[in-house]
């Protein structure tokens, strides 16, 4: 899909072209966590009207409310100075925090599933926070809206998959530097908090080696924790 040879582009009217090109530069990579340093990419809020008491609007749509304790003094969350990781990682995703803690085999499609969770993504993403259902062909219906998962969460689902790591040695080691993007393809690896990073269409061909990133993300998690 992202091949675009010559012969195609002569089919495609440059309208579609055009739209191809805006839509993934809305796309971000990573997410910024709660330091004060970093600035986010704020997603544009999606309006929702949720019916059920167990949801709750969230920035894209309605969301599965989780009642979790958080471990962590509320002085923390008001002092100046930097937050160390485990710290910031009990904000941002409690579970991910509690599977470094206990250091004991997970289920990687749950980890990914309770860090979607944390992240209040609403259910039509959640259907693809499991490494079975994201896939290459589920980013491109939500680059081009044909899902109801909106793109904006692409970065949260990364971030989850990657339990907020940075493979990129991995993904090095997996060929995924072997595009027309090179070693750009490696930022897609690094989920670790505070280096979101807006995509451009020159990621695109990333896309073509979005299985092997995933199998970097999937054997660590089975082999660290």
């Amino acid at each position: 899909l992202w091949r675009l040879h010559l012969p195609a582009l002569i089919l495609i009217p440059y309208s579609t072209i055009f739209s191809i090109f805006w839509r993934f530069q809305c796309a971000v990579n990573g997410i910024c966590g709660v330091q004060p340093y970093c600035a986010s990419y704020a997603p544009p809020v999606q309006p929702c009207q949720c019916v059920s008491a167990a949801y709750a609007c969230g920035r894209y749509g309605c969301y599965r409310l989780v009642l979790r304790y958080l471990i962590l003094e509320r002085t923390n969350l008001r002092r100046n100075e930097p937050m160390s990781e485990s710290e910031e990682l009990e904000i941002v995703s409690p579970s991910i925090a509690e599977n470094r803690r206990k250091r004991g085999p997970i289920n990687p499609n749950r980890a990914f599933f309770e860090c979607c969770m944390d992240r209040q993504l609403p259910d039509a993403c959640l259907a693809k926070c499991n490494f079975r259902s994201y896939t290459r062909e589920a980013l491109t219906s939500m680059y081009f809206k044909q899902d109801p998962c909106p793109m904006e969460a692409m970065s949260e689902m990364q971030f989850c998959a990657a339990q907020g790591r940075d493979h990129a040695d991995c993904c090095a080691r997996n060929g995924v530097t072997t595009t027309l993007a090179g070693m750009k393809c490696l930022t897609l690896c690094n989920q670790r908090l505070g280096h979101p990073i807006r995509l451009d269409m020159s990621y695109a061909p990333c896309l073509d080696r979005f299985e092997n990133m995933k199998a970097c993300f999937w054997h660590d998690m089975t082999r660290f924790y």
